[in-house]
Parts: structure tokens; C-alpha cells; sequence
């Protein structure tokens, strides 16, 4: 028996409790990453990144020194 043959079968004998549970679970799972693009993934994943959380915290300063000059770069 095959796998999509198997998952059939169990719908068939299944409740209808349990079926709204699987159909939500299956909406849920399709909806979310259908509505993500490429750029939010990107976007959470710096945000939730140790990174983040180190300047959020205040352990790490990313702030430019303006007293500093300027690379001059010679040609």
C-alpha cells in the first residue's frame, strides 16, 4: 500500500473532528509560506540573528566616530 493510498484510507475511517483538525493544519501550513516572500525570510532572519541581539542590548555599538578622518584611498 502506498503512502497516498494509506492516508486515504485512514480519512475515510476518520471523525469529522479529527478531519477540521488535519484541513486547518494543512491551510495553516500552505497559507503561511505562500504569503512569505523571499525578502521577509531574509529580513527575520537578521532580525532574530545573535547579532540583533547584541546591539539591541547594548554590547555591541555599530555607531560611526565622526572624530575619525576618513580613509583617503590614493590612486
Amino acid at each position: 500500500m502506498t503512502l497516498k493510498e494509506s492516508v486515504l484510507q485512514g480519512i475515510e475511517t476518520a471523525d469529522d473532528k479529527l478531519l477540521e483538525e488535519l484541513l486547518q493544519l494543512i491551510r495553516s501550513r500552505t497559507t503561511k509560506k505562500s504569503t512569505l516572500t523571499l525578502s521577509d525570510t531574509i529580513v527575520d532572519f537578521f532580525r532574530n540573528s545573535p547579532l540583533a541581539e547584541a546591539i539591541n542590548s547594548g554590547e555591541l555599538d555599530l555607531s560611526r566616530d565622526r572624530t575619525i578622518e576618513a580613509d583617503r584611498f590614493v590612486r
